[in-house]
This record gives C-alpha cells, structure tokens and sequence, in this order.
C-alpha cells in the first residue's frame, strides 16, 4: 500500500484553466481539503495572455478539460508544491476496469505541450491554432 500514499479520492470544484484545476480532496477520516491542483507534466495556453489567439487557445483547453472531468469520479495523485502554492499531481478519471491519466489524455488530444516545470516556452500561432481547431 505504500505505492498508493499520496493518492486520493477528489471532487472537481472548479477548473481553473487548462492545466490547473481546484479540488476537494477527501484525505480519509472525515477530513476534507480544497486545493488548487497544477496538472504535472502539461502546459496549457494562458487565460490572462495579451495575445488574442493564446486566449481563445487557453478557453478551449479549459473547456476540453472541463467536460473531460466535470461529472467523473476522480483520483489525484499528488507529488509538491509549486511556487504559487499549487500541488503539483496527476488527476485520473477512475473508468469501469482501469483508471484514465487526465495529464496525458490533455496532451495526447493536444490541447497543451510537455512541461517540465522549467521556464515556459512562448506559444506559436502555429501552435495556438491546432489547439483552436480541436
């Protein structure tokens, strides 16, 4: 059982953006935390960007997520903090015979890019507009 220390049962309160959600997570014994969420390993456009096109890039992996995971059941795996206070982890979506990597499937239907948690690359439009046609 050690394997699964950091993994929890969590409800969606609210997605953020792309790549970070808010959750309440049920920690065991009656005991509930809401936290914000950064997804490990994904980088999604920004919300808040002054490029138009990073904008409506950023709406549309929000929205992808969001009814991704909006009425599924969840776990989270958490690892840290970031620097704004985030948890950094892995969401999963617990289908019928196995559990689903919410990160990964973000990244395989390429609505955001591998981040490794270094400094953030500029988006292409290029980029941005595969996002859009998603």
């Amino acid at each position: 059982m050690i394997e699964n220390l950091h993994h929890y049962n969590c409800e969606l309160k609210r997605i953020i953006d792309g790549d970070t959600v808010e959750l309440i997570i049920d920690l065991g014994f009656n005991i509930k935390i809401e936290t914000d969420l950064r997804l490990e390993g994904i980088d999604t456009p920004e919300v808040n960007s002054s490029n138009g096109l990073e904008q409506e890039a950023a709406y549309r992996s929000e929205v992808f997520l969001g009814q991704l995971i909006e009425k599924e059941e969840l776990i989270v795996r958490t690892k840290k903090n970031d620097m704004y206070g985030r948890y950094i982890g892995t969401l999963f979506i617990k289908g019928q015979h196995e559990l689903v990597n919410v990160n990964n499937f973000m990244l395989n239907h390429g609505l955001g890019r591998k981040y490794d948690g270094g400094k953030r690359k500029k988006w292409t439009d290029k980029e941005l507009n595969t996002i859009i046609k998603k």
